[in-house]
């Protein structure tokens, strides 16, 4: 109805200028939880970096970034009693979470120019076997920077601190995605490729989420100061 009804010009944006809108848009989604406050600035950092020792195209690195930063946009639409549930989801609410996923790409999909984007940010819960989520799509159907963004969104969710835990310790990692390699349910190069520069990926996520725990403090402290 909005594309409808609005006057408003079409803005062009390269990637540069995409890659900041993304980077002000996981503020808001991150920050709807303090569970995953700075979540999305490590997937983006990691996937990037996994992108560069895969030898992707510096473009395509940057649109890494990108996807990194919007991968989770789709939960700007699920309820915020379901985002910060202290405890266990029963189905139907894990229903509504994965359907994040499913947001994310009917949302990016519809912007001109972000349709490679679209599927690298939003089938990061797919799994080569085609029992992940939303779409169920097989080996095939799943392109490197899809693959990518799989790795970068578990490894971050694993080695990040949140409120209730700590990171993990790099042996449970390992263990976690020797398991998952040996199920089949992601990529066995881009991992082994994650595994073998463990700490330089380790050391760039925690960077990045150090950086954007920085400038979320500094930016609250702006918004406090003029609501005074």
């Amino acid at each position: 109805m909005i594309k409808e009804k609005s006057q408003l010009p079409a803005i062009p944006l390269d990637l540069h200028g995409m890659e900041e809108i993304a980077q002000f848009f996981s503020t808001i989604i991150d920050t709807r939880s303090h569970f995953t406050a700075n979540h999305s600035s490590g997937v983006s950092a990691s996937a990037m970096k996994l992108a560069e020792l895969l030898n992707m195209t510096s473009t395509e690195c940057q649109e890494m970034r990108i996807a990194g930063y919007l991968h989770d946009l789709g939960k700007l639409a699920v309820p915020e009693t379901i985002i910060e549930k202290p405890g266990n989801l029963d189905k139907d609410e894990r229903d509504v979470m994965k359907s994040h996923t499913y947001h994310t790409y009917s949302i990016l999909k519809e912007v001109k120019g972000l349709e490679k984007i679209a599927v690298w940010a939003s089938f990061h819960h797919e799994t080569l076997t085609g029992e992940g989520y939303p779409f169920h799509r097989s080996a095939k159907e799943l392109p490197t920077g899809s693959r990518v963004m799989a790795v970068a969104d578990i490894f971050t969710a694993l080695t990040e601190d949140r409120p209730y835990r700590k990171g993990m310790e790099k042996k449970k990692v390992v263990e976690i995605f020797s398991e998952k390699v040996s199920e089949g349910k992601i990529d066995k190069n881009i991992t082994d490729t994650l595994l073998d520069n463990y700490e330089e990926m380790d050391t760039v996520r925690s960077n990045a989420q150090k950086k954007h725990d920085v400038n979320l403090k500094i930016f609250w402290g702006r918004v406090k100061e003029l609501s005074h």
